[in-house]
């Protein structure tokens, strides 16, 4: 998972590899910018992991794989 576009451009597209531009917030240097970053991560990150755990959300008998 890369969110800064340099990082992403360094390491490449790969199929393997999510990048969800998010604009830098120490670009504008403020409190509110800060927080719009962290909203817009923790969206992303709430949608992504729903999508996941609705991926097979069979309990896993305990002592098994998780």
């Amino acid at each position: 998972m890369a969110v800064c576009d340099t990082a992403y451009e360094e390491l490449g597209a790969r199929h393997d590899q999510v990048h969800w531009s998010v604009p830098d917030p120490v670009i504008d240097g403020t409190n509110a910018a800060f927080e719009r970053a962290y909203r817009d991560l923790q969206e992303r990150v709430g949608r992504l992991a729903t999508a996941v755990v609705g991926v097979d959300d069979r309990p896993r008998p305990s002592g098994g794989p998780q």
